[in-house]
């Protein structure tokens, strides 16, 4: 198989790790705002009904793109990093807002955008997309965006002065674009060709979701947060599966603006069936993350 030279890849980690440094800096040597001191987290909880946080995670990725027609026997499997050159790291857009609509009862929502492109040109190369080998003298093209949105309903389980305790329900809304194609000269399987290999899906989809928040305060102005998130969903040939956790720290410069960092796991695997065709798309990304957060 045909294996491009790559330059030596870069160390991705240290732009993000630096900004986390900056930021955790900024909160310890920010002098107290008079008449600004964060309370405890229990009066913190009771005293904001609405909480925003907004920022962006830097991540490392690797994602697969699986294509089955049960009538033609057509199959493709494509690694979107290693064979069609997505790149590997990304920046991650990330929203959450909290409400809280009674004393133990929020409405909570998140949502989370990526675009990724590449395009790159095979000389005298080969690539096997898992149905076809192919002799290339071509270019490639690849796409992959993704959007999904969280809405959903919690309910506080646990509060003492320390300690805040979430659970939730809600709707995971996958909406997902992703597709490739190799134009040019070709030799199909020994045959010649000159033209266009494609695959791709588009599709939106809805998923049931169970998760948990855990806040716990360490400091005056320091509290540590951790979001775990699950989908499952089975029905049939299909099925959608998905886990995402966030481990972040907390610095409150007053009791409205402060400044997060952390880090972050998400895995996403959707199957679905449809006319005899089954499409199934993997991927999982983690990196670090730094945002502001804001409460009302």
């Amino acid at each position: 198989m045909f294996q491009p030279m790559r330059r030596p890849a870069p160390n991705w980690y240290r732009m993000p790790l630096l900004l986390v440094l900056l930021l955790l800096m900024i909160g310890i040597v920010a002098p107290p705002a008079a008449g600004q001191e964060p309370m405890n987290l229990a009066q913190f909880s009771m005293d904001k009904r609405l909480v925003i946080s907004a920022g962006a995670f830097f991540v490392r990725f690797n994602s697969s793109y699986k294509y089955d027609d049960q009538t033609s026997n057509e199959r493709v499997f494509v690694h979107l990093e290693g064979q069609l050159d997505l790149p590997t790291t990304e920046i991650v857009a990330n929203f959450i807002a909290q409400l809280r609509i009674a004393e133990r009862h929020y409405l909570v929502g998140e949502y989370v955008s990526l675009r990724r492109s590449s395009e790159r040109r095979l000389l005298q190369g080969s690539l096997d997309t898992g149905r076809d080998t192919v002799a290339i003298d071509a270019q490639t093209t690849a796409t992959m965006n993704y959007n999904f949105v969280d809405i959903g309903y919690a309910y506080m389980f646990f509060r003492d002065e320390r300690t805040l305790v979430l659970g939730k329900l809600g709707v995971h809304i996958f909406d997902l674009n992703a597709a490739f194609s190799i134009n040019g000269d070709l030799v199909v399987n020994q045959d010649p060709y000159s033209g266009e290999i494609s695959d791709g899906t588009d599709f939106v989809a809805f998923f049931p979701l169970v998760g948990a928040i855990l806040n716990f305060q360490i400091a005056r102005r320091w509290f540590v947060q951790n979001l775990v998130d699950f989908v499952y969903l089975p029905i049939g040939d299909s099925q959608a599966a998905a886990i995402r956790t966030v481990v972040a720290g907390r610095f409150m410069f007053n009791r409205t603006v402060g400044i997060q960092a952390g880090v972050s796991y998400n895995f996403e695997r959707v199957k679905y069936t449809e006319d005899g065709v089954t499409q199934e798309v993997e991927f999982d990304f983690s990196g670090l993350g730094a945002g502001l957060y804001l409460a009302f």
